[in-house]
């Protein structure tokens, strides 16, 4: 999970989401939390995030993911 104040990207699995975590490192924004791509937090939900941590509130923030086709998925 990626997030700021404006926005939280949700990381699906087998959508590009190591990917978009290096570009959202790249961006070097210090308003921008990143969960380490170690973690498999990185994949929760908002309800599993706001289970894992009581002050978690996505509120107005704009939610964004990735998608990938059904057939790119299957072959990888």
């Amino acid at each position: 999970m990626i997030w700021n104040e404006q926005f939280v990207w949700l990381h699906i699995p087998k959508t590009g989401g190591t990917t978009m975590s290096r570009i959202f490192k790249n961006i070097n924004d210090p308003h921008l939390m990143i969960d380490d791509d170690s973690e498999d937090k990185k994949h929760d939900s908002e309800y599993e995030r706001r289970n894992r941590d009581d002050n978690w509130n996505i509120g107005a923030r704009k939610k964004l993911v990735n998608i990938r086709r059904l057939s790119s998925w299957l072959v990888s």
